[in-house]
């Protein structure tokens, strides 16, 4: 579990207040490459983060937003204030938000 180097600072419409990311130790593509094992203690970190108030957030493999196919999770622990004012602009991704 390491710190995100480009986190989010919203997520779901509020604040985040940190943003984590679950990497497995060894290079796959999606879950269902994990060992039992590594599935096992990825379960275990997920529920452990998720209990301390972290949503849980993975793409799919095959989603063609994915640059590199790999697999991480982002842990994402946000705050209770929902954002009043978002704009959103694709391409560049520009957020105004208030």
């Amino acid at each position: 579990v390491i710190p995100n180097l480009f986190p989010y600072t919203v997520w779901d419409g509020v604040n985040v207040l940190d943003h984590m990311m679950l990497i497995p130790k060894r290079h796959v593509t999606s879950m269902s490459n994990f060992t039992e094992d590594e599935s096992l203690e990825h379960t275990k970190l997920l529920g452990h983060y998720e209990d301390q108030g972290y949503s849980v957030y993975a793409r799919s493999h095959m989603n063609n937003l994915k640059s590199v196919p790999h697999q991480h999770t982002h842990l994402i622990k946000t705050g209770s204030k929902q954002k009043r004012v978002m704009l959103f602009v694709s391409k560049p991704h520009v957020l105004i938000s208030r």
